[in-house]
């Protein structure tokens, strides 16, 4: 999402709602601006920002008149979740940490990446996401690109693997495992793992966009019609042959 105000002076703060939760960066220009623990004010450097979270809100200080334009990324994510042998209350304060730098270790990427969404205390079932590498601003197109589906479809693969002791990490023991990643880790650990669909990325069908595959790329309209060959271009967030298909 493109921000640029123009016929203004000063600064001004803008908050954005997402319908869903997301892992968002701001861009000015080419450069990342990292998120601040402080909310932004009209007297911050242009790009400072701070996500809400429990909100699903994110703010922002905007330059006028600036000649950089400022970007909101939405990045897409592998959400996991694994049934774990521990007490969420020591897991929140002493074990956390050493299970997200346990597995990066493991995945071979940052661990800034990898992020604790949710603790079902009853189960103790926890769901972790793993967001996608920078998608600097390029031309102004959109940051799910075939080549972050391609990466993320592949950590996925590694974390499956991983608790499910197959591929590269046949060898790899549960005891192993559960030393790495600081609690206890069993064949039964894995509950899912869900694979973002390439978000904004056409999907072609044969027969044009009027027949009932593509149901004019749905009504009310996710999508636009493409010409040679029709197909759907979906709106961020939506997929499928008719854009009918929502990522959450």
């Amino acid at each position: 999402t493109f921000f640029h105000l123009r016929h203004c002076t000063g600064k001004v703060v803008l908050g954005v709602w997402y319908q869903e939760m997301y892992s968002v960066q701001v861009w000015v220009g080419s450069s990342r601006v990292p998120e601040s623990e402080a909310m932004p004010t009209v007297t911050s450097e242009y790009g400072r920002n701070h996500y809400v979270m429990n909100t699903r809100r994110i703010w922002f200080t905007l330059q006028c008149d600036s000649a950089l334009s400022l970007e909101v990324h939405q990045l897409p994510t592998v959400k996991v979740a694994v049934r774990l042998e521990i007490d969420v209350n020591n897991f929140y304060e002493a074990e956390q940490d050493a299970f997200v730098s346990g597995l990066a270790l493991l995945l071979g990427i940052d661990s800034t990446r990898i992020k604790i969404v949710d603790i079902q205390p009853g189960s103790a079932i926890v769901t972790f996401e793993i967001v996608s590498e920078d998608i600097p601003p390029n031309n102004g197109t959109n940051a799910s690109t075939t080549l972050v589906s391609v990466e993320l479809t592949h950590v996925a693969d590694q974390v499956t693997a991983i608790f499910n002791n197959t591929g590269n990490y046949s060898g790899v023991n549960f005891s192993y495992l559960t030393d790495v990643l600081g609690v206890p880790v069993s064949a039964d650990s894995l509950v899912g793992v869900t694979v973002p669909q390439p978000l904004g990325v056409p999907v072609i069908a044969a027969g044009g966009c009027n027949t009932t595959l593509l149901n004019s790329c749905t009504s009310p309209a996710h999508g636009r019609c493409m010409a040679d060959p029709e197909r759907c271009q979906c709106k961020w967030g939506w997929w499928g042959p008719d854009c009918g298909q929502y990522y959450c």
